[in-house]
């Protein structure tokens, strides 16, 4: 039995490539098209406050750390959405 979330997914139509491209370029906004938006906006919004996060630990520079590990949140963000909408 699908959920509502999954059904609307279905019904937008969005391929699950798309999703994982467009979340891997900004993690969030794939769900967000594909029709997860509850979960896209959760994306966002951990997105928004890692890079906030390692943005203010720079000045100290012990955030340099978190960006240059950044490429494994797009990585997770896009085979999320890929998995999400497939």
């Amino acid at each position: 039995m699908a959920t509502a979330e999954q059904s609307t997914a279905a019904e937008s139509g969005t391929s699950p490539i798309v999703a994982a491209i467009v979340s891997f370029i900004i993690p969030g906004v794939g769900h967000y098209i594909a029709g997860h938006e509850k979960r896209g906006l959760y994306w966002i919004g951990g997105f928004l406050a890692y890079y906030a996060l390692a943005f203010v630990l720079s000045l100290v520079l012990i955030g340099i750390v978190l960006f240059l590990a950044s490429p494994l949140l797009h990585i997770a963000a896009a085979a999320d959405g890929y998995l999400q909408t497939s």
